[in-house]
């Protein structure tokens, strides 16, 4: 494969993830899923999303409020999802759905 295919491979998966990580927080936003539901089966697109970026697609969830959030669990901002180990998501699904 020349570099130029493999340059646009490579733009194609990123637009991919692009679309695909809007339509997701759109779904957040709107009520249609939940950033629960999400990390409980999280798509390959979300892997590397920092779990604040997931975090703020709820509504009412501003910069404030998901750095009060990740500082209580002890988890930093910028973890990307595929990096939180089992008990951290177990944590964060527990407070979202205390807080729910």
């Amino acid at each position: 494969m020349n570099s130029h295919a493999q340059v646009m491979d490579a733009l194609a998966q990123a637009n991919h993830v692009r679309l695909t990580r809007a339509q997701i927080k759109r779904e957040i936003a709107s009520g249609e899923l939940t950033v629960a539901e999400v990390l409980r089966d999280p798509p390959a697109e979300t892997h590397n999303m920092a779990i604040a970026d997931l975090l703020r697609a709820g509504k009412g969830w501003g910069q404030t409020r998901v750095g009060k959030f990740c500082r209580v669990l002890a988890i930093p901002e910028s973890r990307e999802l595929e990096r939180l180990a089992r008990w951290q998501v177990a944590a964060i699904v527990r407070a979202l759905e205390r807080n729910a």
